[in-house]
């Protein structure tokens, strides 16, 4: 590392812990290679200086995620952790597809239930899959859900396979990655909207610079 950071204010990132438990957080201050990020309520129990996390985070379509240590527990109103990122960024997709998107609508469905849907948000999204993070769920491995998505001016309804199912501790929320396929048409608007992501995050990129 070259002890500049990665990251930047507001930037949004998960901690990953030893114990397996994943708290979604922000980048509240950059003090060099430090990182100040937000700490669930509650979720201080049984973090302790020194000990080793995992952050990961959204570049460029891109999903990074290095290793770090809690160098810092600062006594104040909103908990928080000082992080400092020990190694190098590697990417975490799990796809050879570009990957993009985060916070978009997204509406979760099993085939052959007449009840309402669940609702959640995107975290990032491919040609052949998509992270939703969703309030709760009772989702299995390879359980078949019809999946629908807002991209930006268009709506993509795909049907896709259950690859995984992530429960995010102390938070109540649960990551459903879900594999599909589509065709040339819904592709073709995937790869459309993942485009301008990108150039949007890159003009973000060069005006913080």
């Amino acid at each position: 590392m070259d002890g500049s950071s990665p990251l930047a204010l507001n930037d949004l990132v998960d901690i990953s812990l030893a114990s397996g438990a994943v708290y979604p957080s922000r980048v509240e201050d950059v003090n060099g290679d430090v990182l100040r990020v937000a700490a669930v309520l509650g979720s201080l129990d049984g973090v302790r200086l020194d000990d080793s996390v995992e952050l990961a985070w959204l570049l460029a379509g891109d999903r990074l995620a290095a290793p770090a240590k809690v160098v810092g527990m600062p006594a104040s109103q909103t908990p928080s952790w000082d992080v400092r990122i020990t190694g190098e960024p590697r990417r975490q997709n799990r796809r050879g597809f570009v990957r993009g998107g985060g916070g978009e609508p997204v509406r979760l469905r099993r085939p052959d239930d007449a009840g309402p849907p669940l609702d959640g948000y995107v975290i990032d999204v491919g040609e052949a899959s998509v992270r939703a993070r969703v309030r709760k769920c009772d989702y299995e491995l390879e359980e078949q859900l019809m999946v629908t998505m807002q991209l930006g001016p268009d709506v993509v309804a795909v049907d896709g396979s259950v690859i995984a199912v992530r429960n995010i501790i102390e938070t109540g929320y649960v990551d459903v990655i879900v594999s599909f396929g589509t065709g040339e048409a819904q592709g073709r608007i995937i790869r459309s909207y993942i485009m301008k992501w990108q150039l949007e995050q890159r003009r973000r990129l060069a005006a913080k610079s």
